[in-house]
């Protein structure tokens, strides 16, 4: 089953602050969460989208599974 992580990512960058929004089952429900988490942050965050499968590792090279990421 594929699932969809939501990272938010202060000022774009991971290693100064980061967090799980949440996880869906849907792409839609995903970028949807984004949208909405990055509007309430104010811009401080930017937020991505990524897929894995469940049960499975993420990719380490976190480029490889990006979907999708707010302005």
């Amino acid at each position: 089953m594929m699932i969809y992580y939501v990272e938010a990512l202060r000022w774009g960058d991971r290693e100064e602050h980061s967090y799980v929004v949440g996880v869906y089952d849907s792409l839609e429900l995903a970028r949807a969460a984004a949208d909405a988490h990055a509007l309430y942050r104010g811009g401080k965050y930017t937020c991505q989208v990524y897929a894995t499968r469940l049960n499975e590792q993420a990719d380490s090279d976190f480029s490889a599974g990006l979907l999708y990421q707010t302005s």
